[in-house]
């Protein structure tokens, strides 16, 4: 989201530049409004770290495109960098109950199966998708 708007912000603010001569008004007071709107939004996203954290989990974006982006402002940087550092506090520590299993045998496409693929990330157990089908059959004729 962060990086739509800043290509949106980006792009209205060279359409601006263009229309601010223009005979017609409406053309300005469209994108004036277009890019308030914008705006507005953009700004709201200062309200979670969440969307700064989706760029830096990027693969490709990481912390280099804020960086690059945000160059002429140091200020948005470092509240974006202090921002994250607190989202990741906060879940620093906390512990998942689920395990995965990958083991070849929980690989198989028998065990991909939808009604099946539950039990290779169910929370209780660490038995792999074949042994809980297994189970689940065996239960099932008892």
């Amino acid at each position: 989201m962060l990086i739509a708007y800043e290509y949106l912000l980006h792009h209205l603010e060279r359409v601006k530049e263009q229309y601010k001569t223009h005979p017609e008004q409406h053309f300005r007071w469209s994108v004036e409004l277009g890019w308030a709107k914008t705006n507005k939004y953009y700004e709201l996203l200062d309200k979670s770290p969440a969307y700064i954290a989706a760029v830096v989990l990027h693969p490709r974006r990481k912390w280099q495109w804020i960086d690059v982006e945000w160059k002429d402002k140091p200020q948005w940087r470092e509240d974006a960098k202090a921002a994250v550092a607190r989202l990741w506090a906060r879940y620093v520590g906390l512990q998942s109950d689920i395990r995965i299993c990958m083991e070849a045998s929980c690989m198989e496409a028998s065990c991909m199966e939808a009604n099946r693929q539950t039990c290779c990330m169910e929370a209780s157990t660490q038995t792999c998708c074949r042994e809980q089908s297994r189970l689940t059959t065996q239960q099932g004729s008892i």
